[in-house]
């Protein structure tokens, strides 16, 4: 016993040794930089610019007023290139979108000429996301075109009304008028998720029967929520690319698809406002028995992981994941893959859209 511990004290002190003896090493090769750093920062003092006190002197004026002229020239290149794009094209579309970015109201803007070339226009700051100042902002970008334009070529006048002449398409995320749009919007099927979701929610408030989790008494102080929208939100969120910091296992269950040799469907229920929730019912469905099968190796189940089990163990909560990935192979899919395909114009959609409404009575 003796004998072992003298050998791992004598291991020890070779380790302290060496590295003591790295320690050295770094420290004159630091030294030798600076020594290097300090020989050449007195061969060459105009190459390290002192600091200054902060008044506005003429360096300063010269090099911010440069910064300013380079910025500009590199605006006007653009909005002058996209000015010759919308002049060549037989048509382009407008696209406007309102946003928010930390409690900021944003529109930005992209134009898609003839030939499916989108040429982002940039954002602008709003108080407050009303159709005059999104018509505000569409009437400022055409009007920077058109100076840019005309500086270019002064006799070009007739500018803004030949492109204005091409535009085909004026899309936004803002109604006016909701009454003359209301036999259009039958259609559209943009709000599908949003309206099945309330629809169902309300329904299923009125159930008194308890599915899934809803019997295990530590979930029953959690709200009620739609059975299979809670289940593939959930599952989004543990096994997903943008899941939970907190309670994910993405890691581990990417582990376990390369144990059993399948591949991950699993996507981010963020990933798109109009098809998410069928789109990952859809892979839920798919992945129901693997999802079983990993959650039976995991000892220590959290709350997240154990209410998706309890979801999917639920023959009737996996009646209505099934349901809505079935919404997704009759309706919802097709109609993306329309719009994605570009096949179509956006005008003509409603013929096409008009054919899938009799699977929304099913």
């Amino acid at each position: 016993m003796q004998k072992k511990l003298r050998e791992d004290v004598s291991n020890l002190k070779a380790e302290i040794s060496k590295l003591q003896n790295a320690l050295d090493i770094q420290a004159e090769e630091n030294a030798r930089l600076n020594d290097e750093l300090l020989s050449f920062t007195e061969k060459s003092p105009r190459v390290f610019v002192p600091k200054v006190d902060g008044a506005y002197t003429d360096q300063v004026r010269v090099r911010g007023v440069g910064k300013k002229m380079l910025l500009h020239t590199v605006s006007d290149q653009n909005a002058s290139h996209y000015a010759e794009q919308l002049q060549e094209t037989e048509s382009w579309a407008l696209h406007k979108d309102g946003t928010s970015r930390q409690k900021v109201k944003i529109i930005t803007t992209v134009v898609t000429t003839a030939s499916g070339e989108q040429l982002p226009f940039g954002f602008h700051q709003v108080a407050k996301e009303t159709g005059e100042r999104t018509a505000e902002s569409v009437r400022r970008e055409l009007a920077e075109l058109q100076m840019v334009k005309e500086l270019a070529t002064p006799d070009n006048a007739p500018f803004l009304q030949r492109i204005l002449a091409k535009l085909s398409v004026l899309m936004g995320d803002r109604k006016i008028e909701p009454n003359p749009l209301q036999v259009e919007s039958e259609t559209v099927l943009a709000e599908s998720e949003t309206n099945t979701g309330q629809y169902t929610s309300s329904q299923y408030q009125e159930a008194p029967t308890e599915l899934g989790r809803e019997s295990v008494g530590v979930y029953r102080r959690f709200g009620k929520e739609f059975p299979a929208k809670r289940c593939a939100r959930l599952a989004a969120g543990l096994f997903g690319p943008v899941g939970d910091e907190k309670s994910g296992c993405r890691h581990l269950w990417r582990a376990h698809c390369r144990t059993t040799g399948i591949k991950s469907l699993t996507g981010s229920y963020k990933d798109n406002r109009f098809n998410c929730l069928f789109d990952t019912c859809a892979q839920v469905f798919c992945h129901r028995q693997d999802i079983l099968q990993f959650g039976c190796k995991i000892s220590k189940q959290n709350l997240m992981l154990r209410s998706v089990l309890l979801d999917l163990g639920d023959a009737r909560v996996r009646s209505m994941v099934h349901a809505l990935a079935l919404a997704l192979v009759l309706i919802t899919g097709p109609f993306w893959v329309l719009i994605h395909s570009k096949a179509v114009s956006y005008l003509e959609l409603g013929a096409h859209v008009q054919r899938l409404k009799p699977m929304c009575s099913v």
